[in-house]
């Protein structure tokens, strides 16, 4: 009954008159679901971007990409390719080939760029003056290059270790761009960071929460009071932590530390059981 005829009229049950009424109401209410049909358009993004020193001690680099073609169908050739150095557009690159469904095309910037300050943020966006009727428009990646780290390394004694909530204070001896939080993990387990916050002078300056054992589960991204994806700290400023930590990460069981790139302490460390500590530092590595 819930199907119609080939004449456009509905099956007849046996309680119906000759009017159809009931045979039309239940049809209408078991009618199949309508599958609506898929869009067929192309989708560029940028797959990947990196940058390369051209000379160190110059400050001067190139930037390289790899566009991609994600949608269904073929993306015409024409379409450009932006590079953009702190808001600031320095070249369209266009792609000269037709990219079909899941195609790449790499190619290098023709500019050479001289590094302001101690980084840059670099944006490189596919189809900027949206030459292409694309199913997502959100075609930009941004990063700030170069990365400096601060790592406190591996723990030559990471044991014993237990998850719990660290506090103390980090000092940067260079300004270093910091976009995620790594955490050793002690051997064979799943340590990691759930939370982290940094205050400056008591105000939230940056924070982030851990998305579960996915893929990429030792890192955890920072995000600053504006909401974008990293934050800066400074050479010689003083930034206060509440790290709280899952599983068995490694412990460095000291109150201070001299690491790669400044200088981290313990106030305190409050382990699942309640038990208190001035000498837990997490293994962990700000990039």
């Amino acid at each position: 009954m819930d199907e119609q005829t080939i004449d456009g009229w509905w099956s007849v049950c046996n309680w119906d008159d000759g009017e159809r009424i009931l045979s039309t109401e239940w049809a209408l209410l078991t009618l199949q679901k309508i599958t609506a049909p898929t869009l067929e358009k192309p989708d560029l993004v940028i797959l990947e971007k990196h940058e390369e020193w051209v000379n160190t001690s110059a400050g001067t680099y190139k930037v390289y990409f790899t566009a991609k073609n994600k949608g269904n169908i073929e993306a015409p050739s024409g379409h450009d390719v932006e590079l953009n150095i702190d808001g600031v557009e320095m070249e369209q690159k266009e792609i000269p080939v037709a990219l079909s469904p899941g195609a790449t095309y790499n190619d290098i910037f023709n500019v050479t760029i001289t590094l302001t300050d101690s980084a840059d943020e670099i944006t490189v966006c596919a189809d900027i003056n949206n030459e292409v009727d694309e199913l997502s428009e959100d075609n930009c990646v941004t990063n700030i290059w170069p990365h400096k780290e601060f790592d406190t390394g591996q723990s030559k004694n990471p044991y014993p270790s237990i998850m719990g909530t660290h506090k103390g204070e980090i000092k940067p001896s260079q300004n270093i761009n910091v976009c995620k939080l790594y955490t050793y993990p002690c051997a064979g387990t799943g340590g990691h960071t759930e939370s982290i916050e940094l205050y400056e002078n008591d105000e939230l300056i940056a924070s982030g929460t851990w998305n579960g054992y996915q893929s990429d589960w030792h890192n955890l991204t920072l995000h600053n009071a504006s909401g974008a994806p990293y934050v800066m700290l400074y050479e010689g400023y003083e930034y206060n932590y509440p790290i709280v930590t899952g599983s068995y990460p490694q412990i460095i069981h000291e109150p201070i530390k001299e690491v790669t790139g400044g200088t981290i302490t313990c106030s305190s460390f409050v382990d699942a059981n309640g038990k208190t500590y001035t000498d837990w530092i997490p293994a962990i590595r700000f990039e």
